[in-house]
């Protein structure tokens, strides 16, 4: 379990955790910001599940452009991916998210939408898809393979920011989900969903505190177990 004083890090961490608050919208060319993240997250929501293959365009652009607030990188990664996406590819897209369960990376890969085809952007995708049970894999996270393992993001295949969507990694994508769950469980007195967490983790990561957080994924690996 957390102790106290590792709960009370966590929560400072995730107070300083900064989200983007606003959504470009590409069809007028204008940004939309939001008076919280919660309600951009549910617009963005609402969009990847519309029954028009418009709306879900806009929906994927959206996480993409969430993506490169959030990494302050990948801006040309949001116009290829409006540039090259086909509209049978939005169609089989739509009705994918209709039934979507599990991890689900796989079922996006196979979609062959342009640039959701590595763990970053197709776990940032499914989170906003469920974002009440799934979490975001981001670089930041798998910074911690630089500190002595084991765990399961070291477990996870790829290097050098090129992390692909293999049926390995997606076990590893689920597992981390399991952990980001068990560890929000366990904070005494909140109500944390397995986001939160994930994003919490990141932020200590960012703040210089890489050994804790690895300390804690451990710690989530065991509750896994129990």
């Amino acid at each position: 379990m957390i102790d106290e004083s590792t709960q009370q890090r966590l929560k400072e961490a995730w107070r300083s955790v900064v989200l983007p608050r606003g959504i470009f919208h590409f069809t007028s060319g204008q940004l939309e910001q939001f008076v919280c993240h919660e309600d951009m997250e549910a617009l963005l929501q609402e969009r990847l599940h519309a029954k028009d293959p418009d709306l879900v365009a806009e929906g994927l652009s959206g996480v993409l452009h969430w993506l490169f607030q959030v990494e302050s990188e990948g801006r040309d990664a949001i116009y290829q991916f409006r540039s090259a996406v086909r509209r049978w590819s939005l169609v089989e897209a739509l009705r994918l998210f209709d039934w979507l369960e599990g991890p689900g990376l796989i079922q996006i890969d196979n979609l062959r939408m342009p640039v959701f085809r590595d763990l970053p952007s197709a776990s940032a995708l499914r989170m906003f898809l469920n974002p009440q049970s799934r979490v975001c894999l981001r670089p930041v996270h798998l910074q911690l393979r630089q500190l002595k393992g084991p765990s399961i993001l070291h477990e996870v295949e790829g290097e050098l920011g090129r992390w692909p969507l293999t049926l390995f990694n997606e076990v590893c994508y689920e597992r981390w989900c399991q952990i980001c769950a068990g560890l929000a469980a366990s904070m005494e007195g909140e109500n944390w969903r397995p986001v939160d967490m994930e994003r919490a983790l990141g932020q200590l990561i960012q703040e210089g505190e890489s050994e804790l957080a690895l300390r804690l994924v451990h710690v989530g690996e065991s509750l896994r177990n129990l």
